[in-house]
């Protein structure tokens, strides 16, 4: 049933590994997410057009990153619905989902 057998050995091993992480980053993790085991994957892709208001005007990179990080934002909101919608998953369940996303792609 893919339970864990020993779970004091698998939190040392955590335990463990976010120690070296910190060692090797020479900071302290002040926050982490340990993703829950599973065979589930989500494809999903948003269509988001941005329409800029003064197109006119060349575009400047204060305006890109706002752009950017408007239609990322948008993106994994309705992503994250959808998921949400499909699976019954509650919020912290979707957090760990919408935080191992892989890939995010503009064009």
């Amino acid at each position: 049933m893919q339970e864990i057998k020993n779970l004091s050995n698998v939190c040392e091993n955590i335990k463990q590994a976010i120690e070296k992480a910190e060692i090797d980053a020479k900071r302290k993790i002040d926050n982490y997410i340990v993703n829950i085991p599973t065979s589930n994957l989500f494809f999903e892709s948003s269509r988001i057009n941005h329409i800029r208001e003064k197109h006119e005007v060349e575009i400047n990179e204060n305006e890109l990153y706002y752009i950017l990080r408007d239609i990322e934002t948008q993106a994994l909101r309705h992503n994250y619905k959808k998921i949400k919608n499909n699976t019954g998953y509650d919020k912290n369940d979707l957090k760990l989902i919408i935080s191992s996303i892989s890939n995010l792609k503009s064009d």
